[in-house]
């Protein structure tokens, strides 16, 4: 019936556990300072044994880097980045993301990448001790919609509204008169009766 317990350098018990279920395993929740020694025991009917356990201080990082230096998305998508510190098992920080052009990338809640309109932006990592990490992310131009496109009025929105049948599911641009790509058409869905994205 293994017994652990961990003390401090003073031999003065912080925490104790006992073995689950018969198990040879268990484990003990303890709280420690870097730095500091404490001592691990364990005992069960045929012996005890105890360690010395030291708690090192991990060392501050020097440099961070992306785990990419340039990012692809598609209009819409998400993409959640790794960051890495260095040296390696260094201390980890928090980082705050930051993007040079939030409409063709934005910084979502939980640090991800949001694709916007199509370009290329450079999003800039910075650390709580000051370090900073850049990388390239270019979304993508939507397909354009092919020129044989069935186009129809919709006199129930006005007259201002064009519908069309998209050859697949996906996002486009629309050439106009201008020779131009429109990245603000409005989308209708004839489903949901309602704008459901913005090209």
């Amino acid at each position: 019936d293994p017994y652990g317990y961990i003390m401090d350098a003073n031999k003065v018990l912080l925490a104790d556990g006992d073995d689950t279920q018969n198990s040879m395993d268990f484990s003990i929740s303890c709280y420690m300072t870097a730095g500091k020694t404490y001592y691990l025991a364990a005992t069960c009917y045929s012996g005890s044994a105890q360690y010395t356990v030291q708690i090192r201080s991990l060392i501050s990082p020097t440099s961070m880097a992306f785990d990419q230096s340039a990012y692809q998305g598609t209009i819409g998508g998400t993409l959640f980045p790794q960051i890495n510190f260095y040296p390696v098992d260094c201390a980890q920080e928090k980082v705050t993301l930051s993007s040079s052009d939030e409409l063709v990338v934005s910084i979502g809640e939980w640090d991800e990448f949001c694709f916007g309109l199509p370009g290329t932006a450079t999003v800039t990592a910075t650390s709580e001790s000051g370090l900073t990490a850049t990388c390239t992310v270019t979304v993508a131009a939507p397909a354009e919609l092919p020129l044989n496109t069935p186009w129809t009025l919709d006199a129930a929105k006005g007259e201002q509204y064009l519908r069309f049948t998209a050859p697949t599911d996906g996002w486009y641009g629309i050439r106009s008169a201008g020779d131009e790509i429109d990245p603000y058409v409005e989308v209708l869905d004839a489903q949901l009766e309602g704008i459901v994205q913005d090209d």
